[in-house]
This record gives C-alpha cells, sequence and structure tokens, in this order.
C-alpha cells in the first residue's frame, strides 16, 4: 500500500450505503485507499 493511503473498515448493512460511500471516498483529495465493507460486526 502506498504511503499516504488510509485503510477504512466500513461496518454498515445497506449495501446501496456501501457503494454510496465508495464513490464519495473515491472522489475525495485522497486517492490511495483501502476499504474492507462488512455487514455487522
Amino acid at each position: 500500500m502506498p504511503e499516504g493511503s488510509v485503510k477504512i473498515l466500513l461496518i454498515e448493512d445497506n449495501l446501496a450505503e456501501a457503494r454510496l460511500l465508495q464513490e464519495f471516498l473515491k472522489e475525495a483529495q485522497f486517492r490511495h485507499f483501502s476499504l474492507v465493507h462488512v455487514k455487522r460486526l
């Protein structure tokens, strides 16, 4: 993973909301991120 990248654990049971957040993150100023989505802990 490149320096300055962000690791994100998203806990969201609504798949549409998770996808929406991922699209927002793609448009954010930091381009390098790793997102892991789970429905629950």
